[in-house]
């Protein structure tokens, strides 16, 4: 590059005070005057105490070029090329910085955020993106203006992306908290505790989480708040409120299924083994191991134990009773003693469960709920 190309160019210098900007207003050559001089003279005699011969002679030293800097305060400087590049180099990188936080101003300026503010997650909105002159020798730097209660805070680019991706997560799910109070408030369940079905309702739908956290996001999770018919309140989950809703709207089919049944006398071999037993209460599947979710017969047997069975299954039982209670089925000799087909078998077959020492579980980190019945020790079982 020619060296009066760089004429007009602006510059950037960093001086103890700070930086100043300026530009390049002359271009000269160090000596030209003292070289052209030389030229003109005569030439004078060889000395006497010159050696004859040649002489040796070092290299001839190239004339530097000095570009004259007009600062904004309206002082000047000469500086060779070398620094001239530096103050270039300079200038395009704060020039670069400029057309950076007109581009984030244009894209952040107004947008709400939301903003950590002495241990709250406070609503704030970007005011301004301006540039901060830097100290050391390195480009201004951007920062961005927030007001927040009549106050402005300075923070940076990285905090009010963030801020931004909170705010709209929040009013994401503002608008789905209001869908499912819309869609379950006042909906009718019903569930079983120690096999006696209660119902209630949906009396509202929280957050799990109250307010949004900015250190690692925030929960999605809503919770259900049901009230009982007879008092008892609890939270549960949604995956948890459709099996109650489902209950609920099955109540006439299990109404129908317990009138049908109730108080039936059954018997079942269990190895080799009889015993009777009678139908006390209905239920339905926990888990859809078919397509509709099937009606369950609950069987409380003479040793105490419980038992739930399909209604194929109650049908046999009881037929079985008829034909042959236990009393009489365990007179037979143990070579004699075979298990009737009583239902269908399968993997998805409720079992005979026997009443076993169970080990104290830890708590549930589940939400719990503020029970009548628990202050009477009288606790319901899913």
């Amino acid at each position: 590059m020619e060296a009066k190309a760089y004429l007009g160019k602006k510059v950037r210098k960093f001086f103890e005070s700070g930086w100043f900007d300026g530009k390049v207003v002359s271009v000269d050559t160090e000596n030209i005057k003292a070289a052209e001089k030389k030229e003109t003279a005569k030439p004078s005699k060889p000395s006497a105490k010159r050696k004859r011969g040649r002489q040796k002679t070092g290299p001839r030293k190239a004339a530097k070029t000095l570009f004259g800097i007009k600062y904004a305060d309206g002082d000047t400087e000469d500086v060779y090329v070398t620094d001239l590049k530096k103050m270039l180099e300079a200038y395009n990188a704060e020039d670069e910085q400029v057309k950076k936080a007109l581009e984030l101003k244009t894209q952040f300026v107004g947008k709400s955020i939301l903003f950590a503010y002495k241990k709250e997650v406070l609503e704030a909105k970007v005011t301004d993106v301006r540039l901060v002159a830097s100290k050391a020798r390195k480009p201004s730097k951007i920062v961005f203006d927030i007001k927040l209660k009549k106050e402005t805070h300075t923070t940076d680019e990285k905090t009010v992306s963030q801020g931004i991706k909170y705010f709209e997560f929040e009013q994401d799910m503002q608008k789905f908290l209001a869908k499912h109070r819309a869609q379950y408030k006042g909906a009718a369940v019903a569930k079983y505790f120690d096999g006696q079905r209660f119902t209630g309702s949906v009396v509202s739908v929280e957050r799990q989480v109250e307010k949004p956290q900015l250190s690692g996001g925030s929960s999605k999770r809503l919770l259900y708040h049901i009230k009982y018919s007879d008092g008892d309140e609890e939270d549960v989950f949604l995956y948890e409120l459709k099996e109650m809703k489902e209950l609920a709207e099955m109540i006439p089919k299990l109404d129908a299924a317990l009138a049908k049944h109730k108080g039936a006398k059954v018997t079942k071999v269990f190895t080799d083994t009889a015993f009777d037993g009678k139908v006390v209460a209905v239920d339905i599947e926990r888990k859809r191991k078919r397509k509709e979710r099937t009606v369950l017969y609950r069987v409380k047997f003479s040793d105490g134990d419980e038992m739930d069975m399909y209604e194929e299954e109650v049908v046999a039982a009881a037929a079985a009773y008829k034909k042959e209670p236990a009393a009489k089925f365990n007179k037979r000799p143990l070579s004699e003693r075979k298990p009737a087909d009583t239902g269908k078998k399968g993997k998805g077959r409720p079992k005979k469960t026997a009443k076993k020492p169970q080990k104290p579980q830890k708590p549930a980190t589940k939400p719990t709920r503020v029970s009548a019945r628990t202050a009477k020790k009288t606790i319901r079982c899913r």
